[in-house]
Order: C-alpha cells, then sequence, then structure tokens
C-alpha cells in the first residue's frame, strides 16, 4: 500500500467528524509513521513500529481504533445478557502503556479526536482507587 498524504485521503475514509477533530488537534500533514502505518492499521493488519517522542505514534493508532469504533466495529453479542441487569461493561480496546503518565496523555487524545462522537476514553492504572474506576466504568457504559 501507498502512504497516504492527508487525514481526509479516501484510502483511509475516515469518518467526517474524526477528520474535522484531526484538522482542529492542529495536524495538518501525516508524520511518516502516520503516512505509512495508518493504511495498514486501516486494512486489518497488525503494525510493529519503533519511532521518537513526537512522531506522531498516538494519533497513528488511535484515528484507526475510534474510526472503526464510530463506524460500528463493535458488536452488541460482546456484552452477556446479564450485563444489561447489572450495568456491566466491557470496553471495546485496549490500550496498554508503560507510565500512568502515558495513559494519561493517550486517554486525553483519544477524547480530543473523538470529540462529538460516540466514544469516550479514560485511564486506569495502579495507585487509583478501583472502585472509582469500576463506577466510572460503569457509568461510562450507561
Amino acid at each position: 500500500m501507498n502512504g497516504i498524504t492527508t487525514f481526509s485521503d479516501l484510502q483511509l475514509a475516515l469518518h467526517p467528524q474524526l477528520v474535522q477533530n484531526v484538522t482542529k488537534a492542529g495536524l495538518k500533514h501525516p508524520t511518516p509513521i502516520q503516512r505509512h502505518g495508518m493504511p495498514q492499521l486501516m486494512a486489518g493488519f497488525d503494525v510493529m513500529c519503533c519511532s521518537h517522542t513526537g512522531s506522531g505514534k498516538t494519533a497513528s493508532y488511535l484515528l484507526p481504533i475510534i474510526d472503526k469504533l464510530v463506524k460500528g466495529g463493535t458488536s452488541s453479542s460482546s456484552s452477556s445478557p446479564d450485563d444489561k441487569i447489572t450495568g456491566a461493561s466491557s470496553p471495546f480496546a485496549l490500550i496498554l502503556s508503560p507510565t500512568h503518565e502515558l495513559a494519561s496523555q493517550i486517554s486525553k487524545d483519544a477524547n480530543m479526536f473523538g470529540n462529538g462522537l460516540p466514544v469516550e476514553s479514560f485511564a486506569v492504572y495502579g495507585g487509583q482507587n478501583m472502585g472509582y474506576e469500576l463506577k466510572r466504568l460503569k457509568v461510562n457504559s450507561a
């Protein structure tokens, strides 16, 4: 696959609101990691990359995840019938990071890109009250 030249590239076919949020975030042109990684991710391939801080790695994987969620990439069959009774929910995407700070930054970026779309992100990390995090997951899934 050839790389993309813009975030509105037809090869990506990102949701229009997502493209608008990318523009609002100040991303004008895809970085090399976005240019070549995003088309692969959008096509469903696994991608492993290594690049320096600030190279656009977070956006390169968040945008395809959010796009898939918005376009119905989740299945209601992923929840059990008891979930409706108990209020339980299952996350549709899980991103692991090595630090609390990076988890918070990824969550902030996910909410920025998902603004105005039916997706929400929050960071869960050690040292926090687990009851609070479980309650937040339940409230956000309602």
